[in-house]
């Protein structure tokens, strides 16, 4: 009987300790803000892309890792958009990989993320283009 109970209490401990662990996230505080919009240079389906489509374009990484991406076109009538995800970052390699969901497909982008300014390039088919954003705060 007393193997068991001591078997009992190694399986609860060794679950706790899991559940510790699991709940210990990265700490992005380093990367952790909201970046702002300040280029957008180059082409989708020939149509060239400039900074004032947008009224705002921002990225939003908290320091758990989690992402919010807002924007809204300068015409009249646009809505805002708003997608929420999760992101890494490796700081070696200087980059940003932000993961959302479109409908049923999840989506990971990678982005050049240093000294406070993050790159998304895009060069594939008909779209050969990048914006930059970089940090307004670091609130995190």
């Amino acid at each position: 009987m007393k193997k068991i109970w001591i078997t009992i209490c190694l399986a609860v401990t060794s679950l706790l300790a899991l559940f510790s662990l699991a709940a210990c996230g990265a700490d992005y505080s380093e990367i952790a803000g909201t970046y702002e919009l300040q280029d957008i240079t180059g082409t989708i389906n020939n149509v060239t892309l400039k900074t004032n489509m947008y009224s705002y374009y921002r990225i939003i990484l908290t320091k758990d890792g989690k992402v919010t991406i807002q924007s809204k076109r300068s015409s009249v009538d646009a809505e805002e958009g708003e997608k929420k995800g999760t992101f890494t970052y490796s700081a070696e390699k200087e980059r940003l990989y932000i993961t959302t969901k479109s409908g049923t497909n999840t989506v990971t982008e990678e982005y050049t993320c240093t000294e406070g300014v993050i790159i998304y390039k895009v060069e594939e088919n008909n779209k050969n283009y990048t914006i930059t954003f970089a940090i307004e705060n670091d609130k995190g």
